[in-house]
């Protein structure tokens, strides 16, 4: 379950840097 949960979050991440936000801050946020 953890390992489905972090993988998202790293989608989210790469949507982000994509969007051109700052990735690192949400990753950081997290």
């Amino acid at each position: 379950q953890s390992d489905k949960y972090e993988v998202d979050d790293y989608q989210r991440v790469m949507g982000k840097m994509k969007s051109g936000r700052s990735a690192w801050v949400y990753v950081s946020s997290v």
